[in-house]
């Protein structure tokens, strides 16, 4: 019966929005049946899916902490450890801690090729621990790590590791600045994705958008003017997504990709307004290193010594994160020519 628990409510966590009775009831009942028959593995499996029901939501810091403490207390439990240290580190990329994600993601890598653990390395090789090769301005070995690792995995279907390598095969050439390869990256799988229903999933739903939104706006210097007017409205669609999800790490997103559709269609008045909005909305979902990549091109944009002051403040901010290079870091989530017009 906890098993069936368990399953129920990872599903409806899935689907993101508010908590459900129907969730919430599963998870009380779960976490009842565990404690109530003494099972240590059972109650070890009902707070790791609960962390990784944080995690879907977006609640960072609640999902590492709860994590991190089953991890940390069953280490013997590898069979139950497996997606509770995966998502560990998932969520510790997105609080921004990348000097952790990557000697975390080394360690955990290293442990699970030596067991010939297959399923934690695909998704730690191909997946959010790529940000920290990003931030270490190793591109060709954060290729190396998606391409070495998804030619194991299976191929007979649409699986979430696909859409993971593709996500950051994405994000990837974001960060290398070829925005018409990484919209073209999106469009190799988007039937793939369509017909597997992972869209489903919330969270793959706003990641998804947001790096296609990024890179519709990192495309348009290719394009001509027909084209770029097309590529511009599959951002505001991608927008529109993410606005309509109602969480407050989405909202983050969404303010970040309304402030870089807003550059790139010249509307400079609106710009500073939003990128304010960005930086206030990433830190209040725990989203520290994208409140800085906001805050360093609210400072490029602005110009001038507060510009400048804006930009070196946010520069210590991703350096102690572990970026090497942070403008090329902020460019990656916030494409675009961040100077003012004259």
């Amino acid at each position: 019966a906890s098993k069936v628990c368990f399953r129920d409510s990872a599903s409806l966590a899935g689907r993101g929005g508010p908590v459900s009775k129907r969730e919430a009831a599963l998870f009380g009942l779960a976490r009842s049946l565990s404690q109530e028959n003494g099972d240590v593995e059972g109650y070890a499996l009902y707070q790791i899916t609960y962390g990784v029901s944080e995690y879907l939501r977006g609640r960072w810091r609640s999902a590492t902490e709860m994590l991190d403490e089953v991890c940390g207390r069953l280490l013997a439990m590898r069979r139950w450890n497996a997606n509770g240290n995966v998502f560990a580190v998932y969520a510790l990329a997105y609080r921004g801690d990348l000097r952790e994600v990557r000697a975390r993601a080394n360690r955990l890598i290293a442990d699970a090729e030596r067991r010939g653990d297959l399923y934690t390395t695909v998704n730690l090789r191909a997946s959010h621990p790529i940000s920290a090769w990003l931030a270490a301005d190793d591109v060709e070995g954060a290729r190396r790590h998606v391409r070495e690792s998804m030619g194991q995995w299976s191929k007979t279907r649409f699986l979430v590791q696909h859409w993971q390598s593709m996500l950051w095969e994405t994000e990837i050439d974001l960060y290398a600045g070829d925005g018409l390869r990484a919209w073209d990256r999106l469009g190799r799988d988007a039937v793939a994705l369509r017909r597997s229903h992972l869209l489903g999933f919330q969270l793959l739903k706003v990641l998804t958008h947001f790096a296609r939104g990024r890179s519709a706006v990192a495309s348009l210097d290719m394009l001509g003017d027909a084209m770029r007017a097309r590529r511009i409205e599959e951002a505001r669609k991608s927008l529109r997504i993410l606005e309509a999800q109602g969480l407050p790490w989405s909202a983050a997103l969404a303010a970040m990709l309304a402030a870089t559709i807003a550059k790139a269609s010249g509307d400079d008045g609106a710009v500073d307004g939003l990128l304010a909005r960005a930086v206030e909305l990433a830190e209040v979902a725990d989203m520290s290193l994208h409140a800085a990549a906001a805050r360093h091109q609210r400072g490029v944009q602005r110009g001038g010594e507060a510009g400048r002051a804006l930009t070196e403040d946010a520069e210590k901010a991703m350096t102690s994160m572990g970026v090497r290079i942070p403008a090329r870091y902020a460019g990656a989530l916030m494409p675009g020519r961040w100077r003012r017009e004259g």
